[in-house]
Protein backbone atom coordinates (compact mmCIF):
# COMPACT_ATOMS: atom_id res chain seq x y z
CA UNK A 1 0.00 0.00 0.00
CA UNK A 2 3.28 2.44 0.67
CA UNK A 3 4.72 1.83 -2.46
CA UNK A 4 1.43 2.74 -4.18
CA UNK A 5 0.75 5.95 -2.21
CA UNK A 6 -2.34 4.40 0.40
CA UNK A 7 -1.98 5.52 3.83
CA UNK A 8 -3.77 2.88 6.30
CA UNK A 9 -6.46 4.03 7.60
CA UNK A 10 -7.40 2.86 11.52
CA UNK A 11 -10.75 2.89 10.92
CA UNK A 12 -10.65 -0.47 8.66
CA UNK A 13 -8.72 -1.88 10.90
CA UNK A 14 -10.89 -4.70 13.10
CA UNK A 15 -9.41 -7.64 14.87
CA UNK A 16 -11.01 -10.69 15.43
CA UNK A 17 -10.31 -14.64 16.79
CA UNK A 18 -10.14 -17.14 13.71
CA UNK A 19 -14.02 -18.13 14.29
CA UNK A 20 -16.87 -17.20 12.02
CA UNK A 21 -19.12 -15.61 14.81
CA UNK A 22 -16.19 -13.45 15.43
CA UNK A 23 -15.79 -12.86 11.65
CA UNK A 24 -19.61 -11.72 11.71
CA UNK A 25 -19.01 -9.39 14.61
CA UNK A 26 -16.15 -7.66 13.41
CA UNK A 27 -17.90 -6.91 10.34
CA UNK A 28 -20.79 -5.58 12.15
CA UNK A 29 -18.29 -3.08 14.04
CA UNK A 30 -16.96 -2.20 10.37
CA UNK A 31 -20.07 -1.51 9.09
CA UNK A 32 -21.60 0.50 12.35
CA UNK A 33 -18.35 3.08 11.42
CA UNK A 34 -19.48 3.92 8.59
CA UNK A 35 -16.38 3.60 6.80
CA UNK A 36 -16.72 2.72 3.01
CA UNK A 37 -14.64 -0.01 1.57
CA UNK A 38 -15.33 -1.98 -1.52
CA UNK A 39 -12.62 -5.09 -0.71
CA UNK A 40 -11.61 -7.11 2.74
CA UNK A 41 -8.56 -9.24 3.81
CA UNK A 42 -9.27 -11.88 6.18
CA UNK A 43 -6.71 -13.67 8.28
CA UNK A 44 -8.89 -17.01 7.89
CA UNK A 45 -11.49 -18.09 6.02
CA UNK A 46 -13.70 -18.60 8.86
CA UNK A 47 -13.17 -14.80 9.68
CA UNK A 48 -14.39 -14.39 6.16
CA UNK A 49 -17.22 -16.45 6.42
CA UNK A 50 -18.78 -14.37 9.27
CA UNK A 51 -17.81 -11.37 7.35
CA UNK A 52 -19.61 -12.33 4.02
CA UNK A 53 -22.96 -13.52 6.15
CA UNK A 54 -22.77 -9.96 8.05
CA UNK A 55 -22.46 -8.29 4.79
CA UNK A 56 -25.23 -10.39 3.35
CA UNK A 57 -27.35 -10.11 6.08
CA UNK A 58 -27.00 -6.05 5.37
CA UNK A 59 -27.77 -6.27 1.72
CA UNK A 60 -24.42 -6.03 0.37
CA UNK A 61 -23.24 -8.09 -2.85
CA UNK A 62 -20.15 -10.62 -2.11
CA UNK A 63 -18.06 -9.78 -4.54
CA UNK A 64 -19.70 -7.29 -6.32
CA UNK A 65 -20.26 -4.58 -3.67
CA UNK A 66 -17.23 -5.92 -1.61
CA UNK A 67 -14.71 -8.29 -2.83
CA UNK A 68 -13.27 -10.98 0.08
CA UNK A 69 -10.36 -12.90 0.81
CA UNK A 70 -9.51 -15.48 3.49
CA UNK A 71 -5.72 -15.92 4.05
CA UNK A 72 -5.84 -19.82 5.12
CA UNK A 73 -7.54 -20.97 1.68
CA UNK A 74 -7.35 -24.81 3.11
CA UNK A 75 -8.17 -24.09 6.94
CA UNK A 76 -11.45 -26.20 6.52
CA UNK A 77 -10.24 -29.34 4.61
CA UNK A 78 -7.17 -29.66 6.97
CA UNK A 79 -9.68 -29.65 9.90
CA UNK A 80 -11.30 -32.65 8.42
CA UNK A 81 -8.39 -34.28 8.05
CA UNK A 82 -8.59 -33.95 4.24
CA UNK A 83 -5.34 -32.93 2.22
CA UNK A 84 -5.43 -29.19 1.22
CA UNK A 85 -4.08 -28.32 -1.95
CA UNK A 86 -2.28 -24.73 -2.45
CA UNK A 87 -2.17 -22.55 -5.00
CA UNK A 88 0.46 -19.01 -5.45
CA UNK A 89 -1.87 -16.10 -7.23
CA UNK A 90 0.71 -13.55 -8.14
CA UNK A 91 -0.87 -10.13 -6.63
CA UNK A 92 -1.88 -7.25 -8.68
CA UNK A 93 -2.45 -3.51 -7.06
CA UNK A 94 -5.33 -2.28 -9.27
CA UNK A 95 -6.06 1.86 -8.82
CA UNK A 96 -9.74 2.22 -9.25
CA UNK A 97 -11.82 5.69 -9.01
CA UNK A 98 -13.50 4.13 -6.26
CA UNK A 99 -10.82 4.70 -4.19
CA UNK A 100 -9.96 8.16 -4.73
CA UNK A 101 -7.41 7.50 -7.30
CA UNK A 102 -8.84 7.70 -10.64
CA UNK A 103 -6.19 7.35 -13.37
CA UNK A 104 -5.89 11.39 -14.61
Amino acid sequence: MCKAGLALDPALLVEAQSTEQAGFEAMSQLLARGTGFDALFTASDLIAMGAISALRERGRSVPGDVAVVGFVDNLLKLTAGEEAESTLIEPQLIVRASCGNAPR
